[in-house]
């Protein structure tokens, strides 16, 4: 037996040897810019895309700010579909000060402005370019009837105050 074992063990170093000898794969052809580009938009057509963190200003879907308007922001309604942009994390920021019952009361008031704003450009502004998901089903659905998806993501628990009801 000791000997078939030394034979099986040589057998199976040889074995690695070899495949660790027989060099790497063949490198692809290198491929023009042209190619590239339209191997990467090939990608991105076939992908769902997604960025998680589009800030919004306080006034945004409103007259002054409509986000179905090709506006300086970095994202909005048009810039989206252009760039196949398919949904968009819009965030409701409130900015942090010194933790007091009244301070928490206006961090959640200056949220609830965020949260209506993200419903009434999905609801009242825009209804037929853009749609909220509030499940992952939801941005699966939505996606695939060719309207925008939009998600609420929400940075900085302050607005939460000591009020976990809120979650």
């Amino acid at each position: 037996m000791h000997i078939a074992l030394k034979f099986l063990a040589s057998l199976v170093v040889f074995a690695v040897l070899g495949m660790a000898c027989s060099g790497a794969p063949e490198e692809p052809a290198e491929m023009t810019e042209e190619e590239l580009v339209a191997h990467a938009q090939g990608i991105h057509d076939r992908v769902l895309t997604l960025d998680t963190h589009d800030d919004i200003p306080f006034n945004f879907a409103t007259e002054e700010v409509d986000p179905g308007v090709r506006g300086n922001r970095k994202v909005d309604l048009v810039k989206m579909r252009e760039g196949g942009l398919d949904v968009g994390f819009f965030i409701v920021y409130v900015g942090q000060t010194e933790r007091t019952p009244e301070n928490y009361e206006k961090a959640k008031q200056d949220a609830m402005t965020k949260f209506d704003a993200i419903h009434r450009m999905t609801k009242q502004m825009h209804p037929d370019k853009i749609e909220l998901a509030y499940t992952a089903d939801d941005v699966l659905r939505i996606h695939e009837s060719g309207k925008l998806v939009a998600c609420i993501g929400i940075e900085n628990g302050y607005v939460i105050g000591k009020d976990l009801a809120l979650l």
